[in-house]
């Protein structure tokens, strides 16, 4: 290296550390002087006390919102209680929280490890016992009890019964649900996403493998709803819903 340009260098190296010394001083001096002016503002020292106290005042905390409560659910009638009970000692004596159907509402697995159940799924509005990811007996009963209830108690605002429409529907093909009894399921957003689909056929598709996608590198299969075609209409696939 010529010694001219190393003597730059040199001078380049120690001119830059010099200038960021310089800036870290009048950093810290400005910052100094602008809290010094700050508080003798504050104090009443040549300038508006009152605007500087209120400057320097944080503001208040606001105390949080409570999340809206819904109601506590109304007293069941003697009827209901007794409804109720039988319901849960028929599943009992069924073993129905030990059934594969309702292992594959509540999504339940065997750990590896200590063989304990315990639900995939990871959201707490997903079960109605505080303990149902992995009590699948305390769930089922708590799932019954909610069905007595037709408060709406969620964020989708529906009742226990048109959120869980699935376990709804199989509990009451294995227990008999006394609908005098017990309040009646009227979900209108289930309606309205049944009648949108409009499923008259299920149709089991199988594509091919693809190497250079490595989600189908195996291949996979899933189900096609077609929808009823209207006289005068012709069926389309691409107007169907699938479920993968």
């Amino acid at each position: 290296m010529p010694s001219s340009w190393l003597g730059m260098s040199l001078s380049g190296s120690l001119l830059s550390r010099t200038f960021r010394q310089d800036i870290v001083r009048f950093s810290s001096l400005w910052i100094g002087m602008a809290a010094a002016s700050a508080w003798s503002a504050a104090a009443g020292i040549g300038g508006n006390s009152a605007w500087a106290a209120d400057a320097l005042t944080p503001p208040p905390l606001s105390a949080p919102s409570p999340a809206p409560s819904a109601p506590p659910p109304a007293p069941l009638s003697e009827a209901a209680q007794q409804h109720l009970r039988d319901l849960q000692d028929k599943a009992r004596s069924l073993e129905l929280a030990h059934s594969p159907m309702w292992r594959t509402l509540l999504h339940y697995q065997q750990h590896p490890l200590t063989r304990s159940d315990r639900s995939l799924a990871d959201d707490p509005d997903f079960f109605l016992s505080p303990v149902g990811a992995h009590d699948a007996q305390r769930e089922l009963d708590a799932t019954l009890a909610a069905f007595f209830d037709p408060t709406v108690r969620h964020a989708l605002e529906q009742n226990a019964a048109c959120r869980f429409i699935a376990r709804y529907q199989w509990l009451d093909s294995e227990l008999g649900f006394d609908k005098a009894v017990m309040p009646a399921a009227d979900c209108p957003r289930y309606r309205q996403w049944r009648e949108g689909i409009r499923a008259d056929k299920v149709t089991l598709i199988f594509p091919s493998a693809y190497l250079n996608s490595p989600a189908s590198m195996y291949g996979h299969t899933f189900l096609r709803l077609d929808p009823k075609t209207e006289p005068g209409q012709t069926a389309s696939p691409l107007l169907s819903y699938a479920i993968n």
